[in-house]
């Protein structure tokens, strides 16, 4: 091993740069299954963040479906999701230029098939018997998003005629058919509750025409329903959280049956549409994913016996998992590993990687400059506990003066109810392999870090203040933790807080200042790190802006006042 320079915190020089953290500022989601096809979106920062449709065909070959300027995103609930789905080897896809919906057969050009101009779409699912589309259809009325109307439409594929099957609810979501097209489920809820407080399930029979009969609710009122899925065998399964806990149960025309109790989290919270967190491949087998205390896991069970084997393996993230009878597929990530869209051997939960985020021949150059992060527990307000993971500066060639200590950064996530976790994160390795340490923090109510996730916000419209006064004492505690411990004796809490503008006065704070961009402490000796130093790469990839991020790496000077290199 060559011999380590010695350099102050801050000034090491990392082979980690800012057009590869870009670079992971890209997306692989969606993946989906048509046949022996796979499918997903990539995001590409470089193409001013267009969402493209991608496939890996049986022979291997793998090429993009989207052709430019064509853009895949929904923006229903302005969040979006559920962009797209696969049938038969045709796409269905919402553009975002216009926010109608286009088909495009294997190898032709994208056909519009809706023309309502105040109308978005989002969530599709194919009824092949009917030859239609069921969709989720918000209306804009003269542009007025907060005067929406959301209805479950069904769209005539050949004329774009559209129907409505539902109406009334505020917010609807995951429509669902049975296998022969006989049944419809999905799922609703009223404001002021959000899809993970109090939603509903509702059941109706179609009749040849493709109208709605004999509609019941099922499910609902007092508990968070999520991803309902028929069986081949004809039974409902879906994903409540009435012990608490996201856990699988289903329903027939005998009850409803609790299918996998754990405490643990089998779904998450619908910030976007057509997110799925089990698939069924057979009336045999299922396969499910679950998350606890932050650690992501596969399984397989055993639907005759209710028997359930989860698989060695262990995730930093999951998502996106859906099956035919012969594949799995879902989009992963671990601590060493950046997200990829992946198979799984439902034997043995083995993964083979189809596309990954960051190239294996650049993440080979670097990864051994990757610093491991170490999750802690911290205690905050009312005595409850929150969670945190601490990234410690680390470069092989270079090492601090004995006598210094780190500087940190502290992270908190966008929310209430999302989470950080442990995926391999470029842009947190950028300041790590620089000399920097970094807090990435899980408040009270971040997913699957504990039950009754999310229930501390219950309300759309809790205050922005309270809602930034809860991350701090969150946080706070953790960078006086950080010093007593002897980490880092100057310290910056940089919280990212979405939607935050103007500036902001919170008493019995120190030194606290609101920007756009960030929340800012400071502490004795006041050192402030530099507000240009925080980033929300997600953001920026998203609206094509990575150029303003590498500037705003490189213009950040550390607290030795050397140009970060």
């Amino acid at each position: 091993m060559a011999t380590q320079q010695t350099g102050s915190f801050g000034s090491w020089i990392s082979p980690i740069t800012a057009d590869a953290a870009v670079a992971e500022t890209g997306s692989l989601t969606e993946p989906r299954i048509d046949g022996d096809n796979i499918y997903w979106i990539e995001g590409r920062p470089l193409e001013k963040g267009r969402n493209v449709v991608v496939a890996r065909f049986a022979d291997g070959t793998i090429r993009d479906i989207t052709p430019s300027p064509f853009n895949v995103r929904s923006q229903v609930y302005s969040y979006g999701g559920g962009a797209y789905t696969v049938s038969d080897n045709v796409v269905y896809f919402v553009n975002f230029g216009d926010n109608q919906i286009y088909q495009q057969v294997a190898g032709g050009a994208p056909t519009k098939i809706t023309s309502s101009a105040n109308c978005l779409f989002a969530d599709i699912c194919v009824d092949v018997t009917r030859n239609r589309l069921i969709a989720i259809r918000e209306e804009r009325p003269n542009g007025d998003v907060i005067k929406a109307i959301h209805t479950l439409v069904a769209i005539d594929i050949a004329t774009g005629r559209e129907a409505t099957l539902d109406s009334g609810c505020h917010f609807y979501s995951s429509p669902a058919l049975n296998v022969d097209g006989s049944k419809l489920a999905w799922l609703s809820w009223q404001h002021p509750n959000m899809p993970w407080t109090s939603t509903y399930l509702s059941v109706a029979s179609l009749d040849q025409a493709g109208t709605l009969t004999d509609k019941q609710m099922v499910q609902g009122g007092s508990e968070s329903l999520f991803q309902p899925q028929w069986s081949p065998d004809g039974r409902l399964y879906f994903v409540s959280d009435r012990t608490d806990f996201w856990n699988l149960y289903r329903w027939s025309a005998s009850g409803v049956e609790h299918v996998l109790a754990r405490d643990a989290e089998f779904g998450v919270p619908q910030w976007q549409l057509a997110l799925s967190t089990y698939a069924i491949m057979s009336p045999d087998i299922l396969i499910y994913s679950l998350v606890q205390n932050g650690t992501w896991r596969l399984g397989r069970l055993e639907i005759p016996t209710l028997t359930a084997h989860d698989y060695p393996m262990e995730f930093s993230s999951l998502s996106g998992v859906h099956a035919s009878t012969t594949t799995v597929v879902l989009r992963c990530a671990t601590m060493t590993s950046p997200a990829a869209i992946a198979t799984v051997d439902v034997n043995t939960g083995a993964l083979l990687p189809i596309k990954l985020l960051v190239p294996s021949d650049s993440l080979q150059r670097i990864q051994n400059y990757f610093s491991t992060p170490q999750p802690i527990e911290f205690p905050t307000s009312d005595g409850d506990i929150a969670h945190a993971f601490y990234y410690r500066p680390y470069n092989p060639d270079w090492q601090a003066p004995a006598s210094e200590r780190p500087p940190l950064l502290v992270k908190s996530h966008g929310g209430p109810t999302t989470a950080t976790d442990l995926a391999l994160n470029l842009s947190v390795q950028f300041w790590t392999s620089r000399g920097f340490g970094v807090l990435d923090v899980n408040y009270r109510g971040s997913t699957g870090m504990e039950e009754n996730t999310g229930k501390n916000f219950t309300v759309i419209g809790a205050s922005l203040t309270s809602w930034i006064a809860f991350q701090a004492r969150n946080s706070l505690p953790l960078v006086a933790m950080s010093t007593a411990e002897g980490w880092p004796s100057r310290a910056a809490a940089l919280a990212a807080i979405r939607r935050c503008a103007g500036s902001l006065f919170m008493p019995n704070l120190p030194s606290v200042r609101a920007t756009t961009e960030s929340v800012i402490w400071s502490h004795s000796p006041p050192r402030l790190i530099s507000s240009s130093c925080i980033t929300r790469t997600g953001s920026l990839s998203r609206f094509g802006r990575t150029a303003h991020f590498i500037t705003t790496v490189r213009r950040s000077i550390s607290p030795t006042g050397c140009p970060l290199q």
